[in-house]
């Protein structure tokens, strides 16, 4: 909770500075990124609904993990994960964003509880699936990791049909697991040969 209130304080602070130089008549001053670019002003996240919050937190703590950032973005996933518990009912994909976060963060049980609640409603989920097996291959848990695997090839054809909102969400991550699976089943089939 004290995370999320710094990065309310340095919002506050940032509209403060940017209010007293369109006073002056100066320009708004620009954030600097982590990297030390030039980039937009940080987002006034106390005008976001909490949802808003959540997924912008999400989203920033991934963009950090891609760009190497492991500091920044295991920082920004205990603030979205505690943005994401201040929300009411969570959907499958809330549940899977907090499995995501979990992994980022190192925490290997509540990933793998994530993944089991999502398929507790939805045995097939892919993203559930998709979860599950990341959550077994951090754990160590091959056996258990394979089996996800190959549910979730045997899965993807019919799920998708289905056209569920958070499969287009996480369509890059969808399309990668299942072409990283094709990948390795057709590296098994030349090395049986």
């Amino acid at each position: 909770m004290g995370a999320f209130v710094a990065l309310a304080g340095f919002v506050v602070s940032q509209r403060s500075v940017a209010a007293a130089s369109a006073e002056n008549g100066a320009p708004p001053p620009v954030a600097l990124s982590d990297a030390g670019d030039v980039s937009a002003r940080a987002p006034d996240i106390s005008a976001m609904s909490p949802r808003e919050r959540a997924e912008r937190l999400f989203d920033r703590a991934m963009m950090a993990k891609q760009s190497g950032k492991l500091d920044s973005a295991t920082f920004f996933a205990s603030m979205a994960t505690m943005a994401y518990s201040q929300l009411g009912d969570l959907s499958l994909d809330d549940h899977y964003d907090l499995g995501r976060l979990a992994l980022l963060g190192g925490t290997l049980p509540m990933a793998s509880a994530e993944a089991d609640t999502i398929l507790a409603s939805r045995p097939t989920h892919l993203l559930g699936l998709m979860l599950q097996e990341d959550a077994a291959r951090a754990a160590g848990n091959a056996s258990k990791a394979n089996a996800a695997h190959a549910k979730l090839l045997a899965s993807a054809a019919k799920e998708q049909r289905t056209a569920l909102p958070e499969y287009r969400l996480h369509a890059a991550e969808l399309a990668a697991a299942l072409g990283l699976a094709a990948d390795s089943a057709t590296r098994a089939a030349g090395a049986a040969r």
